[in-house]
């Protein structure tokens, strides 16, 4: 289960505070803060995969394939996470965000030589977090409201 607020967010009512990520689901594995079972980690590992390969290739097949179940955060968490997560480094370049957030806690001299990431790539990450949050938020508001129907 992830426990942190990412996409794919679970698309449950409100109300409730996990919910499953149904098969297909994009990055329906997440390397990132999670609780797992052991049995079905070792199911989805593959030697020699980053965790990138894990999230992008192979996880996503492997974990359609085998029928264990998958949980996330609700949508609401978003806007009041019970961890906080901020994506410092993609792809082995310190992103903007991690560049402020480790300035901001002092601790800024340990990864002070890793290669930077282009503005042009911080604005493509900042335009696609935006851009999948807004397509799960409007995937949420149009369950909620063929719910109620």
């Amino acid at each position: 289960m992830k426990l942190i607020p990412c996409n794919p967010p679970a698309l449950v009512n409100e109300a409730e505070e996990i919910g499953e990520l149904p098969k297909g689901s994009r990055y329906r594995i997440s390397m990132t803060v999670a609780l797992w079972k052991k049995e079905t980690l070792l199911k989805i590992l593959k030697a020699g995969e980053t965790a990138w390969d894990i999230e992008k290739r192979g996880g996503l097949q492997r974990a359609n394939e085998i029928n264990d179940r998958f949980y996330a955060l609700p949508i609401g968490s978003f806007s009041n996470p019970p961890l906080l997560d901020i994506h410092l480094i993609s792809k082995r370049q310190l992103m903007w965000r991690g560049t402020k957030l480790l300035k901001n806690e002092n601790i800024f001299h340990y990864l002070e030589d890793r290669p930077k990431a282009s503005s042009w790539k911080n604005i493509y990450f900042e335009c696609y977090d935006l851009i999948w949050n807004l397509y799960y938020r409007m995937i949420w508001f149009y369950k909620k409201i063929k719910s109620r129907e």
